[in-house]
């Protein structure tokens, strides 16, 4: 038995090496984030770090908008397609830069009409759209060719160097312009280190793109058969980035700042949930087309996983939110235990 159990975890493209690294990064990177986000949210105060909250829905929200729902596609293709990654990753992000290049028009007029913020907040946004665009187009080869670890790596040390940094920073300049700006250097860093790992790797493979056609066809096919997630995606918008938006206009940004509190506190819950599924995913996609029976019997097992342990979490969150609040964020964030208690549910 234990050496079943060795094999799996030292298969390099198995489900529980990947997952096993997934968990062990995201921990971290949790942990990690959990002492960044306590030390700026103390340091900018409520009304800075709410500020700071809508910088990053922005960019969310103009990801998600831009990226056209290309992810699962790109690593569904990859994983049942692997000698051909290369094409596939160029095609999704030929996709991806033409749903920035749209964004970028509709949300610069926008932002002139509508947001009274500098225009250094605009360019900020976009510089830090662009990089996550960059980021997902990189990991969906990755994860198409199931070597999930370089992901977690890379978040982990990347992540430390950011409180590092943060730490190092003479307390009177971290301010809000300064923590973006960190940010943006830090993750421009985090792109290129990675696609530097993925081409040392030759997760890039050109043994059959070569006799495959790159045009407006097979853009437009991919974008087509991305429309569904695409719509999931928009609306999931809905309860994750809008509700930070509509904070900021109708209430202040204070509230923003115990909302977004409240979501890294929830971190931990989230942070399994998805890393479970995220690791799946190129497993299942190989499953569907080849085993659709095995692709069955893994669904339901999830399911009777997840779920309960999604409930147990949901009751430990509503018990102790008070309690976990004050001792990470202080006096100042007294409120958001009860948004956190309502949004885990």
């Amino acid at each position: 038995m234990w050496a079943r159990i060795k094999f799996k975890l030292s298969n390099k493209e198995g489900f529980f090496h990947n997952i096993s690294i997934l968990l062990f990064c995201n921990v971290a990177v949790n942990v990690i984030g959990l002492f960044t986000n306590m030390y700026i949210a103390r340091t900018l105060q409520p009304e800075g770090y709410g500020e700071y909250g809508v910088v990053i829905s922005w960019a969310s929200i103009l990801q998600i908008v831009s990226s056209l729902g290309i992810q699962q596609v790109a690593i569904r293709s990859i994983a049942q397609n692997r000698d051909a990654s290369r094409y596939y990753f160029r095609i999704s992000m030929i996709a991806r830069f033409l749903g920035f290049a749209a964004t970028c028009m509709l949300f610069g007029i926008y932002y002139k009409l509508f947001i009274d913020k500098p225009i250094f907040i605009l360019l900020v946004i976009l510089a830090q759209t662009l990089m996550t665009s960059v980021w997902d187009g990189i990991q969906n080869v990755a994860f198409g060719m199931q070597r999930m670890e370089y992901t977690g790596y890379i978040n982990v040390i990347g992540q430390a160097l950011l409180l590092g940094v943060y730490i190092l920073l003479p307390h009177d300049y971290i301010n809000l312009y300064n923590v973006i700006i960190i940010a943006l250097i830090l993750g421009g860093l985090k792109d290129v280190c990675y696609y530097i790992k993925c081409q040392k790797e030759n997760m890039f493979r050109d043994d059959n793109s070569s006799v495959m056609v790159m045009g407006k066809k097979e853009v437009w096919s991919i974008i087509k058969e991305s429309f569904p997630f695409y719509i999931l995606a928009i609306f999931t918008l809905f309860t994750t980035q809008f509700p930070v938006l509509f904070l900021e206009k109708n209430a202040g940004a204070s509230e923003v700042a115990y909302f977004n509190t409240a979501n890294k506190l929830m971190v931990p819950m989230s942070m399994m949930l998805s890393t479970i599924m995220v690791a799946l995913f190129p497993n299942l996609a190989k499953d569907a087309s080849s085993n659709p029976i095995q692709f069955l019997a893994k669904i339901r097992k999830i399911l009777a996983i997840v779920v309960p342990i999604g409930v147990v979490l949901c009751c430990l969150i509503s018990l102790f939110r008070n309690e976990v609040v004050y001792i990470i964020y202080g006096e100042a964030y007294k409120s958001t235990g009860l948004v956190m208690s309502t949004q885990c549910w």
